[in-house]
């Protein structure tokens, strides 16, 4: 994996992809960002063991990305093996508004939906997104890429599935085919972004409910 193994060629483009995620969260993208932020809740049911370090670098592009959108990300760690009572509330209940749940799976769960190999995730809006863990890191290293851009990028593009009535775009971050020039521009600093017809569809969705119990959840 790219991540483990870098030389000071990646430690550079690592330094890059750091200072791109804080110049993307600090800039106002199409123009300024809306205020205040909409507040949105995404549980991770991680069945992969995605290494911390990797977790956070793409969380980090991911929430950057949203915040472009208008969109503060609220990140709840729902573990798999713990009993449901020692688990955040959210990990628990049903779909409600602004409660986005992201499920990270290897292969041996991703052949399950019979894609083609080189689809790296999918979105069902009844049960969540779904990120094909395996199928990234293979391509990282057939590509010589970092491995947090590539993630940070599906997880938001398949999120956007969640989100949005449409669901492709001629080009951005929800275009239907996400290409390496993409992960190597996001290496860089220079991140997909959602349209202005998305970013506008976005804002419109009902406001975050509270859900008793559940104090992690955002009341709007």
């Amino acid at each position: 994996m790219a991540l483990a193994t870098a030389g000071s060629g990646n430690q550079k483009a690592l330094r890059r992809l750091i200072a791109g995620i804080l110049l993307l969260g600090g800039s106002s993208g199409f123009g300024a960002t809306p205020a205040p932020l909409r507040q949105m809740t995404v549980r991770v049911y991680d069945y992969s063991g995605v290494p911390a370090n990797v977790q956070a670098a793409a969380r980090d592009g991911v929430a950057a990305i949203f915040r472009r959108a208008g969109v503060e990300l609220i990140w709840v760690d729902c573990p798999i093996t713990a009993p449901s009572e020692t688990r955040p509330a959210a990990c628990d209940i049903g779909p409600v508004p602004g409660l986005l749940t992201l499920k990270i799976v290897p292969e041996s769960m991703a052949g399950g939906f019979r894609l083609p190999r080189d689809k790296f995730g999918l979105a069902v809006r009844e049960y969540g997104a779904y990120v094909f863990f395996d199928r990234l890191r293979n391509h990282t290293a057939a590509k010589s890429l970092l491995l947090p851009p590539i993630l940070g990028i599906v997880t938001a593009h398949e999120l956007g599935h969640l989100l949005l009535e449409k669901g492709h775009s001629a080009a951005g971050l929800m275009a239907e085919g996400l290409l390496s020039t993409q992960f190597r521009d996001a290496e860089k600093g220079v991140w997909p972004a959602f349209t202005l017809d998305q970013i506008a569809w976005i804002q419109r969705q009902p406001k975050p409910a509270l859900v008793a119990g559940a104090g992690i959840l955002p009341s709007g």
